[in-house]
């Protein structure tokens, strides 16, 4: 027993002085000392061929899709439903930056043919969810951002208004799951996925001049940042509410591991949606949260720069679509002229190395009958659900940070850049 405490205590030593010296570093000196295996030198070349690798892929989909989504992979393929998923509108954002790049009319084309699948959602039990926000802002925002067509935006300010019936005012948070106003204990909850969701809000107050959507915003978003991310900057995935009260009462995970866990996509979120809540509202708390989680985000990860599912099951699966998230925050955290030159630096440098790993070791950009892009993400492993497989958001965030990189930056399209 002796021996085995002492074993222990130099271990718990070991582990204290690496944090200790990590600590003592800046968020550059992390990054340059980390995955040094990772060759940069040509990445600009290497981007810029992956984009019309990736635009060939995009045009052999629409044929294979045929007005279908993906959503999952399965082996070489997508898993393909109908628009009545959470994750519809990624594939309909993918087309919109494809033919951002390109003004080729075909992207246009089959982009234009979801829009009366987008439109009858509303009639249908499918839009009952807070997933509403990311859907719309990927199809209907980005659609009208991209051609100026009324219809477009008539359909995202309808969006943001049912989403809108969702938030619970007394909580102050925006409910994730469940018929609105329910009761149920399992539906009085929020998530840290919901940071994707809220940007339709942000947009709406923008195109209709009106603050009450960017101040739900806001409120679910501070919301977020005081229940959901931890005094260490690592993150929870759901946080409970009393369903009378509105008090809060607890985290709790749904895809974690457990709920003292921190699941990589929920750490991926907040690197990725903070930023995008300071860009609409100049708030800095947000940008500061964003910068301490990404901290975080590269103190746990290992010799690989792919994140595992779970931080707290390392020697388990990876998840490449949290890595891809991770770099959006960094490329839109890189983006503001307000933040420190060496953090830039460092999300700039991050940025390249986490994509030339994604194209060099998980890409299928040479496979001409594989669908996906990217392999080895993971959705819900608690559940045992799309392990070591293509994702949908994971393919559309590659693709999107490949715009900022090497593309016609997407960035600058968005309305939040423009401040």
């Amino acid at each position: 027993m002796r021996f085995k405490m002492e074993c222990y205590a130099r271990k718990l030593s070991k582990h204290l002085e690496y944090y200790k010296e990590n600590d003592e570093m800046s968020l550059l000196e992390k990054v340059q000392n980390k995955w040094k295996d990772i060759d940069i030198t040509n990445s600009d070349a290497l981007f810029k061929d992956t984009i019309d690798k990736v635009i060939s892929k995009t045009a052999a989909n629409i044929e294979r899709f045929n007005n279908q989504f993906p959503y999952t992979g399965k082996g070489d393929k997508y898993i393909l439903t109908d628009n009545t998923t959470w994750v519809s509108g990624y594939w309909t954002g993918w087309l919109w930056m494809i033919y951002n790049q390109t003004q080729d009319p075909k992207f246009k084309e089959a982009a234009e043919k979801h829009y009366e699948g987008y439109n009858h959602r509303f009639n249908t039990l499918a839009i009952h969810c807070h997933d509403v926000g990311v859907i719309y802002d990927m199809a209907a925002v980005r659609g009208y951002t991209v051609t100026g067509e009324d219809k477009w935006r008539n359909i995202g300010i309808r969006a943001a208004a049912f989403l809108s019936t969702r938030f619970e005012e007394k909580g102050q948070y925006l409910q994730a799951w469940g018929m609105p106003y329910s009761k149920e204990p399992e539906h009085n909850r929020t998530i840290i996925d919901s940071l994707c969701c809220i940007p339709l809000w942000f947009w709406a107050a923008e195109v209709l001049n009106d603050e009450y959507y960017k101040e739900i915003a806001s409120l679910q978003a501070d919301t977020i940042m005081k229940h959901l991310v931890r005094p260490d900057n690592s993150s929870g995935h759901t946080f409970f509410f009393d369903p009378e009260t509105k008090e809060p009462l607890r985290i709790k995970t749904e895809q974690g591991s457990s709920n003292e866990s921190t699941w990589s996509r929920g750490q991926g979120w907040g690197i990725q949606g903070f930023p995008v809540c300071y860009a609409y509202t100049g708030d800095k708390k947000y940008l500061d949260t964003a910068v301490k989680m990404l901290e975080w985000f590269v103190d746990e990860l290992g010799d690989d720069i792919i994140p595992p599912w779970d931080f707290m099951k390392k020697e388990e699966e990876k998840d490449t679509s949290a890595l891809t998230l991770a770099v959006n925050g960094m490329l839109r955290i890189a983006h503001f002229p307000d933040v420190s030159e060496e953090v830039k630096q460092a999300c700039i440098l991050m940025a390249k190395k986490a994509m030339t790993k994604l194209i060099v070791s998980y890409g299928t950009f040479d496979e001409e009958e594989v669908w996906g892009l990217i392999r080895e993400g993971v959705y819900g492993k608690p559940f045992g659900n799309g392990i070591n497989e293509f994702m949908i958001w994971g393919d559309y965030y590659f693709v999107e940070n490949l715009m900022i990189l090497a593309g016609k930056d997407y960035l600058e399209m968005e309305i939040y850049n423009k401040r």
